[in-house]
């Protein structure tokens, strides 16, 4: 059985989803380990391309560990509200979380 290795996006406006992205490319990684990223892969993954020559990927999504599958690329939902992500635009909750750091 191969190791399970747990990936977390973080901030979904940085550079990790971009770094998970290339990497799950490899198929290569398959041979090594079973990945499970935490996170949102249905909108993120999806609807993310983070090259023009590079294809979505596909997550299973789980629920629980026994419903991990090794060979494939799963994934974690840890949140459930839908939301937009438009790569190097803010959204109106990103200027009002920046207003509320402008100093007078």
């Amino acid at each position: 059985m191969l190791p399970r290795i747990g990936i977390s996006v973080g901030d979904l406006a940085g550079i990790g989803p971009e770094i998970i992205h290339k990497t799950f490319l490899d198929a290569r990684l398959l041979k090594f380990c079973t990945p499970v990223v935490y996170g949102t892969a249905t909108v993120l993954f999806d609807d993310f391309p983070v090259a023009l020559d590079a294809g979505p990927l596909t997550f299973r999504q789980v629920r629980e560990a026994a419903d991990i599958a090794p060979g494939k690329h799963n994934a974690v939902t840890c949140w459930d509200e839908d939301f937009v992500l438009t790569p190097g635009q803010p959204s109106a909750a990103s200027r009002l979380r920046r207003a509320t750091f402008a100093t007078p």
